[in-house]
């Protein structure tokens, strides 16, 4: 069963009982867009997606649009960002320092 529980601040909440790997069907989907819409940010706790599998949770609420920065972009997978410094592939320092930059907001986009 999926546990929604409002974080200790002003607003967004985490949720547990979930495993995405499994994919997550239309009832789950409404829930998730419910917690989101009722607390403006979600965690869900506890996942082990690969690529593949968490692009398509991704594209379940819409469809991925490449970031502006495409040396950040994972190859094979366009839509999504290579960020972080725990791995291998993130001994390129334009990766590995692109965290210490990176932003999602892509608001002046047209949609």
């Amino acid at each position: 069963m999926t546990a929604i529980t409002p974080l200790d601040a002003a607003f967004g909440a985490e949720i547990r009982g979930v495993d995405l790997g499994a994919g997550a069907g239309d009832a789950l989907m409404r829930r998730l867009t419910g917690a989101l819409y009722d607390h403006r940010v979600i965690v869900i706790r506890d996942q082990k997606l690969d690529e593949e599998s968490y692009l398509g949770f991704g594209r379940q609420w819409g469809e991925p649009i490449p970031h502006v920065l495409d040396h950040m972009r994972m190859a094979g997978y366009p839509e999504l960002m290579t960020v972080g410094n725990t791995e291998k592939r993130d001994e390129d320092p334009k990766i590995r320092n692109g965290a210490a930059l990176w932003h999602t907001d892509q608001t002046h986009l047209r949609c």
